[in-house]
């Protein structure tokens, strides 16, 4: 670990076991950092970085960032990544079975960026874009993929722009004791724009965190994203990811519409390490209309952080999740919300 008056870091190696990729080693490394002239009191802007190989030949890098200029005038938050990845698929829809699993592989270069800036007070607007191009190289015979061809199937390049609404009163961007946080997106999908596809999505975020007494902190979010018109599979919104359905199989279940809330209670062990006990509730659909509240997602887990730097609070997270068809653990940076 480094630090000096204006950067702080620690990089460690990582290691896990699923049955999709087999054993994975990477590196996993966080920072925080105050571009020059940025007042002691202003947030910290951070950059993270994960890599991993896995024994079957699968790679993948990605750097996300969140960067504040101007005494927090301006925040320019994204990710830059790089994946030769394979993924599994169950179907589209929360009915889909665990045992229709199948594996394909993809390969796809991510740019993901939002640049906002302070309207008044808390409140943020912004302009973004977003550019994946996945190439999907392999799926099983006489699988889903194959014999159902969903749209996607034949890879494609999401080439588009959203704007943004933020309205941020949290204390703290790492450590959050209090306050709130809503982030909306509306976001277009055209050809105009070299995208393949057609279609609109609108993806709200909304964080509420409350110190119920003191260094215990409870911590919710609900998620809604909605998607219309032609979308093609592999960018639907998924359950499990790192920040949500804990405990479900990557991608186990997705479709054109989700809405997922989740609960933490968060609470500090000793030294640098700190624990938190979570659930969480989610539902799929087509439409609005189609959620299904009589199939609901469930899944609850424990977690473990260790604190990189004090001062800033930034984080390494170890989560345990559990559902009542799976098991399944995540390392990452700071917290899931």
């Amino acid at each position: 670990m480094a630090d000096s008056t204006n950067l702080s870091y620690q990089i460690l190696p990582v290691a896990w076991y699923v049955p999709e990729t087999g054993f994975t080693v990477g590196l996993t490394g966080i920072s925080t950092f105050r571009l020059k002239g940025e007042p002691k009191t202003s947030r910290a802007s951070a950059i993270n970085f994960d890599a991993a190989v896995t024994m079957r030949g699968k790679v993948f890098a990605f750097v996300p960032f969140e960067i504040y200029k101007y005494n927090e005038k301006y925040r320019l938050k994204g990710e830059i990544g790089m994946y030769k990845y394979q993924y599994s698929f169950y179907g589209i829809g929360g009915q889909s079975l665990k045992d229709n699993k199948e594996k394909y592989n993809v390969v796809f270069p991510r740019l993901l960026f939002n640049l906002s800036r302070r309207v008044s007070g808390p409140v943020f607007l912004g302009l973004g874009y977003r550019f994946d191009h996945f190439d999907i190289n392999k799926i099983e015979n006489e699988g889903i993929l194959s014999n159902q061809r969903p749209l996607g199937v034949e890879g494609g390049t999401i080439s588009n722009l959203f704007l943004s609404f933020l309205l941020d009163s949290r204390d703290h961007i790492f450590d959050t004791r209090k306050g709130f946080y809503i982030e909306t997106f509306l976001e277009k999908s055209t050809p105009y724009f070299g995208a393949t596809y057609t279609y609109q999505k609108i993806e709200s975020d909304f964080r509420s965190f409350h110190e119920v007494q003191k260094n215990l902190v409870l911590a919710n979010n609900l998620y809604f994203t909605k998607m219309i018109g032609d979308v093609p599979f592999f960018t639907m919104p998924y359950l499990s990811t790192s920040r949500r359905g804990r405990g479900f199989a990557d991608r186990r279940f997705m479709d054109k519409t989700l809405l997922n809330f989740q609960s933490e209670l968060r609470f500090p062990l000793f030294w640098r390490l700190e624990a938190a006990v979570m659930v969480s509730a989610g539902v799929l659909g087509p439409s609005i209309n189609g959620l299904d509240f009589n199939d609901i997602k469930w899944a609850y887990g424990t977690g473990f952080r260790y604190i990189v730097n004090k001062e800033e609070r930034n984080k390494i997270r170890l989560d345990l999740g559990f559902t009542g068809e799976d098991f399944n653990f995540y390392i990452t940076a700071n917290e899931a919300f």
